[in-house]
């Protein structure tokens, strides 16, 4: 027993691995790649989802990000959350996100999502929205804000190894101000590398308004999912 017990570790570890040193890689070649564009973002991370049945999943995920034409390294977080799916079509989510951010304070944010996801068998396309509230707190200085972001995402089954996607994401500031502050357009592919191994390639387009130096933003990002399941649900 234990030799097979050792065996699986060595298996999840042997998987995890690239699940680490991929994202640097890639943010190295990025790195280079994209030096010369103005106002490009670099967003590298991995993740964990652990199923414990089937209406509750656990959540870990670290992300690193890179700003000023991906010269300058921004800040990196780490995240934790729970996801309670009520039916197959809601499903309510619960994160907390610890920024750590370099000659600077660092910050926690706090994220309530309710999600809807829309999709029917052998259709290809899907359609899901996300409301969610998020709340932002400075340490140190102890500045909080308060947001409200909607966001729309058309998903296309195109094959067993990957599936595009369109979305559009509106940020709302609250705190009495009660105005949108931002736009979010996206377009990537999600790739299933293995059973338990994803990969999602995203690039977003973030155009800022409503306030005194508003500023768009160029996102590449890449990020990395292993998942994996509660025994019980794999013998059932």
């Amino acid at each position: 027993m234990k030799g097979m017990g050792n065996i699986l570790i060595s298996k999840h570890l042997l998987f995890f691995s690239p699940l680490v040193i991929l994202p640097v890689l890639l943010s190295v070649v990025s790195m280079e790649a994209f030096s010369q564009t103005t106002g490009e973002e670099l967003w590298t991370g991995a993740g964990i989802r652990y199923d414990v049945n089937k209406n509750f999943r656990l959540d870990l995920e670290q992300e690193c990000r890179w700003k000023d034409h991906i010269g300058t390294f921004k800040f990196t977080y780490t995240e934790v959350g729970i996801r309670w799916r009520i039916s197959k079509i809601f499903s309510l989510r619960g994160k907390y996100r610890y920024l750590f951010v370099p000659n600077d304070h660092d910050a926690g944010k706090y994220y309530l999502d309710g999600n809807v996801d829309l999709s029917k068998k052998r259709f290809p396309l899907s359609l899901s929205y996300r409301l969610r509230y998020e709340r932002g707190n400075e340490f140190v200085v102890s500045k909080t804000e308060n947001w409200l972001r909607n966001q729309i995402e058309l998903n296309w089954n195109m094959s067993k190894v990957a599936d595009p996607f369109l979305g559009w994401e509106n940020f709302r500031r609250l705190d009495g101000i009660n105005q949108a502050r931002a736009n979010r357009y996206s377009f990537g592919i999600d790739w299933r590398l293995s059973k338990i191994l994803s990969l999602s390639s995203f690039y977003i387009f973030e155009d800022e308004f409503n306030v005194k130096k508003p500023q768009d933003r160029h996102i590449i990002g890449l990020r990395l999912t292993y998942r994996f399941r509660n025994k019980e649900m794999v013998q059932e």
